[in-house]
């Protein structure tokens, strides 16, 4: 039985392929699939067991080529083209259960790829995704749609759905899930009005032990969570100074972050009942940091109701023009 196996693996034409640049795709026969792995028999006959997270994709001998095609399509950011190349598969063609998962995984993840802030496609993406969780607790692309499905429902000002969502991701056996999902929830529960949770939740991010890149970048973004809390709590004074330093520390380079934290400083100027200081930090994101644009977009709509503020209505049509050239785009 175990040279059937390996004679039939060497024809198999099973494919994993991964998130890091330059790793090679590994052949053979795809043997089992679960939320945290993938089990490929190689053509050499050993077997090697992946971290879901590691997995880009996935590719079955037994599968439509349109599915193929899609996420070759997915792969390059080309999500309508993906999206009618699906549109085109029936799924009743395709034999492997695996191939299926696959297919309804990208199904759910297009619809919310391409919702583009509608209130009614972002809710079929909703039905989607959770229909996808439902019937599919063993894809390795489970914690992602976890983390997509958190992100829509918040979007939809569905914050208790959202939050079991995320409660979820926080289950998955990588830290940096865990961190993902306390960063969402503290942005929940700050929404929500309830500071004290949303103070733990973002210090528990901040205290994590993880020094990878984009483990820092969450650790930032939960300190700006932690300066929200802070203009919450009536204490503006002590959110400046902690933006201003984490401004210092920030890469100048990432223009999403910056903005973030300027945006965030303004809101602490204003409470602080200083608009000029405050139309300063959010030129710093209209003029430096453009390229963010839904912070763009955020600092752009206070600036026009400050500039009114300091006697400038010539600026704040200015603001009020270049944010409907932003918002349009």
């Amino acid at each position: 039985m175990v040279l059937i196996a390996v004679l039939r693996s060497f024809s198999a034409a099973d494919i994993v392929r991964f998130r890091e640049a330059g790793e090679r795709s590994q052949n053979g026969t795809i043997t089992d699939i679960s939320q945290t792995s993938v089990k490929l028999l190689r053509t050499t006959g050993n077997e090697a067991e992946f971290p879901a997270y590691k997995v880009a994709a996935t590719q079955f001998e037994q599968e439509p080529p349109g599915l193929t095609a899609v996420r070759a399509a997915v792969q390059g950011s080309r999500f309508p083209e993906a999206w009618e190349t699906l549109g085109k598969i029936d799924p009743n063609t395709i034999a492997s259960p695996f191939a299926r998962q696959d297919y309804e995984f990208y199904q759910a993840f297009l619809a919310a790829k391409l919702a583009q802030n509608d209130r009614e496609k972002s809710t079929r993406a909703v039905r989607l995704l959770s229909e996808f969780l439902r019937k599919n607790p063993k894809s390795y692309h489970f914690f992602e749609a976890c983390e997509m499905l958190g992100e829509m429902q918040q979007g939809l000002g569905d914050s208790e759905q959202a939050k079991e969502a995320f409660r979820r991701l926080a289950l998955a056996p990588w830290s940096f899930y865990s961190l993902k999902a306390n960063l969402a929830l503290g942005s929940i529960e700050l929404e929500n009005g309830r500071i004290a949770d949303a103070k733990k939740l973002f210090a528990t991010v901040i205290q994590s032990q993880d020094g990878d890149a984009e483990s820092l970048r969450w650790q930032t973004e939960a300190r700006i969570g932690l300066a929200r809390c802070l203009i919450r709590e009536n204490e503006p004074t002590a959110a400046i100074r902690d933006l201003e330093e984490l401004a210092e520390k920030t890469d100048p380079e990432d223009a999403s972050l910056q903005a973030a934290i300027y945006n965030t400083l303004g809101e602490a100027w204003e409470r602080s009942n200083d608009p000029r200081e405050a139309i300063f930090a959010y030129l710093h994101v209209d003029i430096l940091y453009f390229s963010a644009k839904a912070e763009r977009i955020q600092a752009l709509k206070r600036l026009a109701v400050l500039w009114r503020e300091v006697q400038r209505p010539d600026r704040a049509a200015e603001a009020e023009a270049t944010l409907r050239e932003v918002g349009s785009r």
